[in-house]
């Protein structure tokens, strides 16, 4: 599952201390070594899109979309130090979150800030995940913009996290995403059936035990 903390990149579970996710923030199941954290004028196909993020050195964020041929080592690294590898666990299923389409965020100078996995199925979107290598800074919040202006009105984001979570928790109900499922022990079943090094122990020390869904209507806006 995800636990981010904004701090440097985010989705899914781990040491608190190594917290850089967004979405870690974003929704999955990872090992206890892993743990994320995580304004735009977007076109709802261009392939990149100004965004209004501003960061240290870096004038304005730019998304486009995932190259496998381009991204590909980068997102493995990113998301193997975020939570503890591609394959995460949610819904009771494990999920290759490299094998869906994507976006990335990039500075001026083209140099990767942050990715989004997501997968779309009618008018439901699932966001799979989301992590900046450099949190409180935009790179979240530019990713979902470019999602949601690629959705039509009315279409479903959705995402799933974990209970210990707290800073994905408060970054998605920040821009709009409520609350619509709580699977009560959803983690300990993944850690028995699916991915065993799931962390017994999440962020600031909470036991890692439930998953948590949460849902954005595209015709609300970030």
């Amino acid at each position: 599952m995800t636990a981010p903390t904004p701090t440097r990149a985010t989705i899914a579970s781990g040491d608190p201390g190594k917290s850089r996710a967004l979405a870690g923030l974003t929704p999955r199941n990872c090992d206890a070594s892993s743990r994320p954290h995580y304004s735009q004028d977007v076109s709802a196909h261009g392939a990149a899109s100004r965004v209004v993020g501003r960061m240290a050195g870096v004038t304005a964020i730019r998304v486009r979309d995932y190259s496998p041929a381009m991204d590909a080592a980068w997102a493995v690294g990113l998301l193997d130090e975020m939570f503890g590898g591609r394959l995460q666990a949610r819904r009771g299923q494990l999920i290759d979150a490299l094998g869906v389409p994507g976006l990335v965020a990039v500075d001026d100078a083209d140099d990767r800030l942050g990715i989004l996995m997501y997968q779309r199925v009618a008018s439901e979107c699932e966001l799979v995940a989301i992590a900046a290598s450099r949190g409180r800074h935009g790179v979240g919040t530019a990713l979902l913009e470019a999602l949601q202006a690629r959705l039509a009105d009315g279409d479903r984001i959705w995402l799933v996290t974990t209970n210990d979570n707290l800073d994905a928790l408060r970054f998605y109900q920040r821009r709009g995403f409520s609350l619509c499922a709580l699977r009560a022990g959803a983690v300990d079943d993944s850690r028995r059936r699916l991915k065993p090094s799931i962390s017994l122990t999440g962020a600031y020390g909470i036991p890692l035990r439930d998953e948590l869904e949460l849902e954005l209507h595209t015709s609300r806006k970030l």
